[in-house]
């Protein structure tokens, strides 16, 4: 396992220069790179993850093509230009220097997926701004302070779509809310004894809510919350986990390729084994994070 993670996280640095997950489930338009300062805090009472962290954060896809306008779709004002997208490719590493070295890695991986933008002008005060669709899409965790060997999530399908509200056409204040849904199957192991391996399907639920001002940038909240079930009683063998993180704060597009995100952020595990106690683990982040988003 250790040198299946080694190969892609060296493909990964090759390919984006650095290594995402965005501060928003819909910003993949472009790819980036991007060096973030976090200070770290593990719950419950364990100071060995505490302090200042370096995040290496990327985003980049092998290829993406532009469909012909969906005429079908734009007569109800839906978002009506398809963009096919191969091979997207996300990531961020955690490093620390004071000793525990690679401490997170997060990477995803989206075969194929499609992105539908609205050709119009918002000319009401709310419409469609995006819809997405994904098929394969593959998660990949692995996370020392909250004691996850290894997370792997592939999912059959993924989609959602965004709106965008206006309180008229020029207003300066944009408000958008995104939802997403996902259908897979996970894998996990814990690195704490006792606790068997999980193998279960899981139902994925994704919300963004943002405000953007287009001169002083905007605030987001977003959350993930990824639920394993299993279609028998865990106390009969059957284990099952439930990841999630919940992420706000404020970010600044500037002119220039470079974008401003300042956020805090809490991730978390479930391991759920019916007979033994259920297995919690979760971390807060406080990130400062610079990156350059580019064609």
């Amino acid at each position: 396992m250790s040198i299946f993670i080694s190969k892609i996280v060296a493909f990964l640095l090759l390919s984006s220069c650095a290594l995402p997950v965005l501060s928003q489930e819909w910003d993949f338009e472009q790819k980036s790179a991007g060096l973030a300062l976090s200070y770290e805090s593990k719950m419950p009472d364990e100071d060995r993850y505490e302090g200042m962290r370096v995040l290496l954060q990327g985003q980049y896809y092998l290829d993406k093509e532009r469909e012909p306008v969906d005429e079908g779709r734009s007569c109800c004002k839906k978002p009506s230009v398809p963009t096919v997208y191969r091979g997207l490719m996300e990531g961020k590493i955690r490093y620390s220097f004071d000793g525990s070295g690679l401490e997170t890695l997060n990477l995803g991986l989206s075969p194929w997926s499609i992105l539908w933008v609205s050709g119009e002008e918002n000319t009401s005060s709310s419409s469609s701004k995006k819809d997405y669709l994904a098929v394969g899409a593959t998660r990949f965790i692995k996370d020392k302070p909250l004691e996850v060997d290894y997370y792997l999530e592939v999912a059959l399908g993924r989609a959602g779509r965004q709106v965008e509200f206006h309180a008229k056409p020029d207003s300066p204040h944009t408000y958008r809310v995104g939802v997403q849904s996902s259908l897979g199957w996970a894998l996990a192991e814990t690195e704490v004894a006792g606790y068997s391996d999980v193998s279960n399907p899981f139902v994925g639920f994704y919300v963004d809510l943002e405000y953007e001002h287009e001169k002083w940038g905007g605030v987001y909240v977003n959350a993930r919350f990824i639920n394993g079930f299993s279609f028998s009683n865990p106390t009969r063998g059957h284990p099952t986990v439930r990841e999630g993180q919940v992420r706000n704060g404020y970010f600044k597009q500037f002119q220039n390729c470079l974008k401003l995100d300042v956020y805090w952020a809490k991730r978390s595990f479930y391991f759920d084994e019916g007979g033994l106690p259920g297995l919690y683990s979760w971390g807060r982040s406080y990130v400062t994070e610079l990156s350059c988003r580019f064609n």
